[in-house]
């Protein structure tokens, strides 16, 4: 069972009495500076390939993603060009949305790791 599926079963009781069943992430806990890099990458993304092209990825655009996060990582310290730290984590927010949608699984990536390994 998901952590998602675990909280809709749960029933909640605030102060004072109300009771609700399906608690929502703190989303007022992620940081605005991560909110705003990921917004601000995905509009230039949506302006450069149209909006939501990356929904249409199938499991190899999004086992793709991993690279592109990690490059994005290598390249932040030494590359003040564009942001790559916004890049990284849009990458890693695609990989969320395929890994809870069934686009892409964890043995998708494990494979791929699995393949670099053996080449060692």
């Amino acid at each position: 069972m998901t952590k998602e599926q675990e909280a809709a079963e749960k029933q909640v009781q605030f102060d004072g009495g109300a009771k609700r069943c399906d608690r929502k992430a703190p989303h007022f806990l992620v940081p605005i500076e991560l909110l705003e890099a990921v917004g601000w990458t995905r509009f230039e993304g949506d302006a450069k390939y149209a909006p939501g092209n990356w929904m249409l990825g199938d499991k190899e655009f999004f086992v793709d993603c991993l690279s592109h996060a990690i490059q994005h990582l290598f390249e932040f310290p030494w590359d003040e060009t564009e942001d790559h730290l916004g890049h990284a984590a849009c990458n890693i927010a695609f990989m969320l949305w395929a890994l809870k949608r069934g686009k892409v699984s964890r043995d998708d990536f494990r494979n791929v790791a699995r393949i670099v390994k053996a080449q060692k």
